[in-house]
């Protein structure tokens, strides 16, 4: 059932050199952007993976949708007070191993396309986001991109048995990593049920492709019923960090962000306009300028890009504001734009010119929405403790207005051993106050809260869809060092 379009790489060397280089840029660019404080979702999963008292603790008692169980681990590894890099390298690994796995899977359509498809994960801002944060979104397209590669590799091997146990295994290791590998399982599911029919009709299909990808979709509803059973034995069952109805706005908002992410181009977080015109230019590209493939690599790149936005539209669900979620179309435009480059510039036509304008105008944007993540760090979050020891050495209390802002003065504490008391709210003694500032508008100079005037001692903006925006008051002007602030638009 071979389908491989192209002949053996002719340059080993300019394969290996081509790969290497995009590996240790992508290396680089998220070892650069993990260092900074740990924001929100980060800090709440320090702190879960701190207090769950082990390794089955993270599966029996925090029963909150920021447990990304394999990260949670990790994080317990290596402790509360670790660094940040330390606390980020799972992601940074895992997401740097993807980039080697994506030109490993571009090479099936040529050396060119395994440079170029390589070159773009390593730069992609939202995947150098994602790859440099304590989370789970890494390992888990780490695992989605093997499981690609696997059935690649089958569909190349005349005569060989499915690899079912290698795909559930990847299946469970993804799920275990983050529960986006559901939708990723069923991606992968339609697209074997594809493959199956073009040899044997849909009638013979079906018979074969349930069998064959039963194992990763147990795999893969095992954890989620593992997660399921024990929240329902929790006295405050499955928590959740927040929850927004679907709306038709805050699903263009979410497509914006994720433009923005993928490009580098637009304002702060893209626009609806942007994701508008990035859809209308890679349909372009492969109408007007077609890039030939085989079939299998076709139908795998239209589901990639297409099946979560069309899933969202149909269903609804909450939370569609996030780009996050769409992590697997961003692989399906990744692979397409890689393949079409490549192929492209192997050409050796008038459309190789046009092939490394769409590549430049890629590279520019990545390089400079990267440029503005690293020097932004996700907005500082770890700056607020560090003015408060200076300005109090022997420990302060603090006033917060959002519970959400706790967990970060509760890390950045423990990591600088700084004894430092948060209180929710109520007026008092405290003589600073953090206001959390994420969604909301610029800061203020100066409050009035408690029948106290507060004074700003810093502030800082995220400038992505990961990030704190705050503002640190005092009671009066406190002779600490004051950084610069952060200039960034504030998050929304």
């Amino acid at each position: 059932m071979s389908t491989r379009s192209v002949s053996p790489p002719q340059s080993r060397l300019t394969l290996v050199a081509g790969l290497s280089f995009a590996v240790l840029l992508g290396l680089a660019l998220r070892m650069a952007a993990a260092q900074g404080g740990i924001w929100t979702d980060e800090a709440w999963s320090v702190l879960y993976a701190r207090d769950a008292g082990g390794p089955w603790g993270v599966i029996s008692s925090i029963n909150h949708d920021n447990n990304h169980h394999i990260n949670s681990w990790w994080l317990q590894f290596v402790g509360a007070d670790a660094s940040s890099l330390a606390m980020r390298a799972l992601s940074v690994a895992t997401s740097t191993m993807t980039i080697l796995v994506a030109g490993l899977i571009g090479l099936r359509r040529g050396v060119a396309t395994a440079i170029v498809t390589a070159l773009l994960f390593a730069l992609s801002p939202i995947l150098v986001l994602y790859g440099s944060e304590a989370r789970g979104y890494a390992p888990m397209l780490l695992c989605f991109l093997l499981m690609i590669w696997t059935v690649l590799r089958w569909t190349e091997r005349e005569e060989a048995p499915f690899p079912s146990l290698l795909l559930a295994l990847f299946a469970l290791i993804g799920a275990f990593s983050h529960l986006l590998m559901l939708p990723g399982v069923a991606i992968i599911g339609l697209w074997v049920l594809i493959l199956f029919a073009e040899q044997q009709g849909w009638r013979g299909a079906i018979p074969h492709a349930v069998p064959a990808m039963a194992p990763a979709v147990i795999a893969v509803l095992s954890v989620l019923v593992l997660v399921i059973v024990m929240a329902a034995r929790s006295p405050l069952g499955m928590r959740v960090g927040g929850y927004t109805p679907f709306s038709w706005n805050l699903y263009a908002i979410g497509l914006g962000d994720l433009a923005g992410l993928l490009t580098g181009f637009g304002s702060t977080f893209g626009s609806p306009l942007l994701a508008a015109g990035l859809a209308a230019a890679v349909m372009s590209l492969a109408l007007a300028f077609p890039a030939p493939a085989p079939r299998n690599w076709s139908v795998l790149i239209a589901a990639l890009c297409l099946l979560i936005p069309t899933a969202v539209v149909i269903l609804h669900p909450g939370n569609s504001q996030f780009a996050r979620y769409h992590l697997p179309c961003v692989i399906g435009v990744l692979f397409f734009l890689g393949h079409w480059i490549g192929a492209h510039l192997e050409s050796r036509s008038w459309t190789t010119f046009l092939a490394l304008i769409v590549l430049a105008v890629l590279l520019i944007g990545n390089i400079q929405k990267n440029q503005a993540l690293i020097a932004n760090q996700r907005g500082q979050s770890d700056l607020p403790i560090q003015l408060i020891s200076a300005a109090a050495p022997k420990g302060a209390e603090v006033r917060i207005t959002m519970e959400r802002a706790r967990a970060i003065l509760d890390v950045a504490a423990e990591r600088q051993n700084y004894p430092v008391k948060i209180t929710l709210a109520d007026c008092g003694p405290q003589p600073f106050l953090l206001i959390d500032r994420t969604g909301e508008g610029p800061a203020k100079p100066r409050i009035r809260q408690c029948d106290e005037t507060y004074n700003a001692l810093a502030s800082a903006d995220a400038n992505s869809a990961s990030g704190q925006s705050w503002t640190l008051y005092a009671k009066a002007p406190l002779p600490s060092p004051k950084p610069a602030v952060n200039s960034a638009p504030p998050s929304r």
